[in-house]
């Protein structure tokens, strides 16, 4: 029942990890793509590589010395989406990955992940996903 979306957020990773990619590529011209565009690459490369040990967004501002609000404006207009939503997407992701593929109990996902309990993670992903990392690991069977 949850292949599909397990298809689909990794998928998104995907894209996310291709386009902090190709940030990286020496050759890329940077006159391609506007400052905002940038900003959000970079951002998006940021996450890719640092979201299961950061989660707060004034790492990520900080990280590329910008305010949390330029970064955060600048995100939405380029993607629709807060920049808190992009760093949600990502760790939500990894977390549907490692329920669906894996026998490690909640309690060490959560700890992967770098929550700081069990009901911390538990609590988010039913934030996002509207059902338990239990239930989602039971339905995704």
């Amino acid at each position: 029942m949850y292949n599909d979306d397990v298809l689909e957020h990794l998928f998104t990773a995907f894209i996310y990890s291709v386009s902090g990619s190709l940030l990286m590529q020496e050759e890329l011209d940077s006159n391609s793509m506007t400052r905002q565009e940038e900003i959000t690459f970079e951002f998006i490369k940021n996450v890719f590589e640092n979201f299961k040990d950061e989660k707060v967004l004034q790492f990520y501002a900080d990280k590329q010395q910008l305010t949390i609000r330029h970064l955060s404006s600048v995100v939405k207009s380029v993607t629709q989406k807060t920049a808190n939503q992009i760093i949600s997407e990502f760790v939500l992701n990894e977390a549907k990955i490692l329920l669906s593929t894996s026998k490690e109990p909640v309690y060490e996902i959560a700890t992967v992940l770098k929550f700081s309990d069990p009901y911390s993670f538990s609590h988010f992903f039913k934030k996002h996903e509207g059902m338990s990392p239990m239930q989602y690991r039971t339905q995704s069977d």
